[in-house]
């Protein structure tokens, strides 16, 4: 960062400098030229004012991103201050999940922002999230309430409600509407169904 001046006697040759730093950039050198075509020899006497000029390249960093657990993790090149695209979606580790977005850490508290520009290696980490499903209850010409109930993947339907209909006495919940089998508050779920 900024610059140095020396005073140099005429016919000698200046001091070679610290290297100077900028962000996101590796130092090529020093140049005769702003345009970096011609790099200083150092051996060169000075006989006038003379300016040099740092040449820089700026630095690509690798951006990957972290399945966390599914598989299909994938990577981008990503040049100082540009940003990262959004990734395909991995596949998840079962079927019971659902990629739940992109995070800055792998324990998914910190939601990656995609709109910042990068400065370095970075590694971004899915999150992933347990299916829920909707089990919907059919009173087959009576009436309940609830109609539906949303239930995590792999846990138990729960309580279950008892339709009314005139004329009629409820026997239980089945899987069709005559006959199929029998559904209880302990059946698990691992997809929308009707009941």
């Amino acid at each position: 960062s900024g610059g140095s001046t020396q005073q140099v006697y005429h016919n000698e040759v200046p001091v070679m400098p610290t290297n100077p730093t900028r962000p996101g950039h590796t130092f090529l050198g020093w140049y005769t030229t702003a345009a970096g075509t011609t790099p200083w020899n150092p051996a060169t006497t000075i006989t006038e004012a003379t300016t040099y000029y740092a040449k820089w390249q700026i630095n690509t960093y690798t951006v990957s991103f972290n399945a966390n657990g599914g598989s299909g993790g994938s990577s981008q090149s990503v040049v100082y201050g540009s940003t990262a695209s959004y990734p395909p979606t991995p596949s998840a580790p079962s079927a019971a999940y659902d990629v739940a977005g992109w995070y800055t850490n792998a324990s998914g508290t910190t939601s990656w922002n995609q709109s910042t520009p990068i400065s370095g290696d970075t590694i971004i980490y899915a999150k992933w999230s347990l299916k829920t499903f909707t089990v919907s209850f059919n009173a087959n010409g009576g009436s309940v309430s609830p109609t539906s109930r949303s239930v995590t993947y792999g846990s138990s339907i729960g309580s279950l409600p008892t339709p009314s209909r005139t004329g009629y006495t409820f026997n239980g919940w089945y899987t069709s509407t005559s006959g199929g089998s029998a559904v209880g508050g302990s059946t698990t779920v691992t997809s929308n169904q009707t009941v």
